[in-house]
């Protein structure tokens, strides 16, 4: 899954605490969040620790390592980006299913404690760059080279890579809603975006 001579060696600590992190986290949210007759869909079982870590193998090594690169201020390390991954993953599982924003922001309170306690080597770096803003995560951003006539010689990659900004992130979904209307003018979507989907 993560090959360790990919890695950093403070980077690969990271991704062999993820493991239990996340299990621990499970049963944190599992015990607080019980089914009841409105919410009878707060199930979480093994599926949901499975997903954690099927969105977070979709990220290359080579996008990890080389996001100090990427950032736009230059600030976030390797290690400090494996756990926004983590953290991103863990909201999509656990915070997406709540219909509540009380049981959303508890959700989110354990989330970041436990990335606290799990990585409290990086505590600082996490209550500075990953608690106060919106790290997402798609895999949709690299646009397909084209021909004149706009037929696709070349489709793009889908790396699941991270954005800072969801102005940029808005702008490419309207854009792939754009092309899509324009290929299929019978199936045409008239879709709302908001920040949430």
């Amino acid at each position: 899954m993560f090959p360790q001579k990919q890695f950093s060696a403070d980077t690969y600590k990271i991704i062999e605490t993820v493991a239990a992190s996340t299990i621990k986290l499970w049963n944190k949210v599992k015990s607080q969040l019980l089914p009841t007759p409105t919410k009878f869909h707060y199930v979480f079982n093994l599926r949901d620790v499975s997903r954690i870590f099927k969105g977070m193998v979709q990220t290359t090594s080579n996008t990890i390592n080389k996001v100090d690169r990427l950032t736009p201020k230059n600030d976030i390390k390797p290690e400090v980006f494996t756990i926004a991954l983590w953290k991103h993953e863990c909201e999509r599982v656990f915070v997406d299913k709540l219909i509540t924003n009380k049981d959303k922001e508890m959700t989110m309170n354990f989330i970041n404690e436990s990335s606290v306690e799990s990585f409290p080597q990086y505590e600082s770096d996490i209550l500075e760059k990953l608690c106060t803003r919106s790290i997402y995560f798609v895999d949709f951003m690299a646009e397909d080279e084209c021909d004149d006539d706009g037929v696709i010689i070349n489709e793009a990659p889908k790396i699941y890579e991270a954005l800072w900004d969801i102005n940029t992130l808005r702008k490419r979904c309207e854009d792939l809603l754009d092309i899509y209307n324009e290929k299929y003018p019978a199936k045409k979507m008239n879709l709302v975006l908001f920040d949430d989907a």
